[in-house]
């Protein structure tokens, strides 16, 4: 099983609330224990906000909450586990930071799994010759960072609808260039393997296609080569980086309402192969929307 995590915070607080002078003006408990320098008094005589250092409530009822780590647990570290860290619970208070110790030690000549997906729209021409050129590099390169490397191979554009793509464009027929694939959203060409001739032929037989719109279908590309563990061929104990090539910006969640395409990603494996068209392919593009 393939493992991704992802640790993502975000702590709003209104630029009103953040520049309050004066802690009694907060009405509401939520509003001033925003507020780093203020607290809730609940005594019934004298509750509501108050500044920290000067409230004269009981500390009883003075209620200052504060960051800090309420579980935390650890791994040792050996030639499989390379981070501390099994598990933490935290209670975090807006604007006030916490520090907690993680320990990595990377190991030496660990497994290395490198998945490669690649930008095949038309703007990506200009980059793809610089691309295949050092294709051939990439493989050497790697054998300084583990002798235990495999390496893998994809391609993406964007939806094959409309208004992503042009019905032109889906029947081959608005191309300028010499040679163009016709539009789809992913195609996996080259699972994990230790063959760099096999990586290397791919990349160079690699040819754009096109789509109308400046933003490419990125994120659905990366999930699927991220969660298709079978099919790409990521192992359990090995470190995993997918290099994602392009030249442009990404389409997100609810884009793809602009086609009728409203169903939200499921965030599962989609990707199989195709005996019409001799292909690996991603076959939910047109029937949910963008991750």
């Amino acid at each position: 099983m393939l493992c991704f995590i992802y640790f993502v915070l975000f702590l709003l607080i209104s630029p009103a609330l953040s520049q309050v002078t004066d802690c009694t003006k907060l009405l509401t408990c939520s509003d001033c224990i925003i507020v780093l320098k203020c607290g809730w008094c609940s005594t019934p005589t004298q509750g509501g906000c108050q500044n920290v250092s000067s409230s004269k409530c009981s500390p009883a009822d003075f209620f200052v909450p504060t960051s800090e780590v309420l579980e935390y647990s650890e791994f040792p570290i050996d030639e499989t586990n390379q981070i501390s860290l099994e598990n933490i619970n935290i209670q975090l208070r807006v604007n006030e930071p916490l520090s907690f110790n993680v320990s990595i030690k990377a190991a030496n000549d660990f497994p290395l799994d490198v998945y490669v997906l690649m930008d095949l729209s038309a703007s990506f021409k200009k980059d793809l010759m610089t691309v295949q050129v050092l294709a051939s590099q990439l493989p050497l390169t790697l054998r300084n960072v583990s002798s235990d490397f495999l390496i893998g191979f994809g391609t993406y554009v964007d939806k094959p609808t409309l208004p992503f793509t042009s019905n032109s464009q889906l029947n081959g027929y608005e191309c300028s260039l010499p040679d163009c694939d016709t539009p789809f959203a992913y195609h996996h060409i080259v699972a994990l393997t230790n063959s760099s001739d096999l990586f290397n032929s791919s990349v160079h037989n690699a040819i754009v296609s096109t789509n109308v719109d400046n933003p490419e279908g990125t994120l659905e590309a990366m999930l699927q080569a991220v969660v298709c563990d079978n099919i790409i061929g990521w192992r359990d104990n090995s470190r995993k980086i997918l290099l994602v090539m392009t030249d442009d910006t990404m389409h997100t969640a609810g884009d793809g309402a602009l086609a009728g395409i409203t169903k939200p990603s499921d965030g599962l494996c989609h990707t199989e192969y195709d005996p019409i068209l001799n292909r690996t392919v991603y076959t939910a593009a047109l029937s949910q929307d963008y991750p």
